[in-house]
């Protein structure tokens, strides 16, 4: 795995309002003796319903960008295990959290909420919690041990809630691989839910396309539903997202 890659992360909720999140990632994995690495890297800002974010949404942004470039070191089945460049990104994030304070210096309540990411940021173990049940990590790492691991959407159908799950293959061939979710766990009160994934495989034994979606419902509520994607993309097709 290799390259450059488009994410998205869409929330669909009960009237139907989509609240969509898209970003251009490469990303690249190195091995050593004793395990390998993912290095993550954002090559734009993130995109929220196709344009820049604004107010609050800039600050969350401007922070997320400055956690990457980041490697993270993870086991033969994709777990996370350490960062490897955590000096560099406490550094840079202090750096940008910083330049946050100074730009909103007439905002108390932002500075007061920078400060305290800018701490966490310097407990290790926090930052990896918050990277290995992202979205992005979680995609990208998939395909290594593809039903041996639980997944989690966190966030989800509201903000809090976590929604954790195994992968079940439903068909396979050659070229890609049909995934279900049968079972969901969650304290929030489910009636129902849909899910499933597909994974396109490439000839280096990795992949170059991953679709997951996940539907549930909400007694006295409706349907919410989270779709995510990793596409590897070519330069026509980075240039038109750009």
């Amino acid at each position: 795995m290799k390259g450059r890659f488009f994410f998205l992360s869409e929330n669909i909720i009960t009237n139907g309002c989509k609240q969509r999140c898209e970003r251009i990632l490469i990303l690249d994995r190195k091995d050593y003796h004793q395990g390998s690495a993912l290095i993550i890297n954002q090559e734009n800002g993130c995109n929220i319903n196709r344009r820049s974010p604004e107010e609050f949404d800039l600050i969350m942004s401007w922070l997320g960008n400055a956690l990457y470039p980041m490697t993270v070191r993870m086991d033969d089945s994709g777990e996370a295990k350490g960062i490897e460049n955590i000096d560099e990104v406490r550094e840079r994030y202090a750096t940008e959290g910083q330049k946050i304070i100074d730009y909103y210096e007439q905002d108390s309540l932002v500075a007061e909420y920078v400060k305290g990411c800018i701490k966490k940021v310097q407990d290790e173990k926090e930052v990896l919690q918050c990277i290995s049940q992202g979205n992005i990590y979680q995609l990208a790492t998939l395909y290594i041990a593809i039903t041996a691991r639980e997944y989690r959407l966190v966030d989800f159908p509201f903000v809090g809630d976590v929604i954790t799950f195994c992968l079940s293959i439903e068909d396979e061939d050659e070229e890609e691989i049909l995934l279900s979710i049968p079972e969901i766990k969650t304290e929030r009160k489910i009636l129902s839910h849909v899910g499933k994934a597909y994974v396109h495989k490439t000839e280096k034994g990795t992949f170059d396309h991953i679709q997951l979606m996940l539907e549930v419902e909400i007694e006295d509520e409706g349907y919410y539903t989270r779709k995510l994607e990793l596409k590897q993309i070519n330069e026509e097709e980075w240039k038109t997202n750009m």
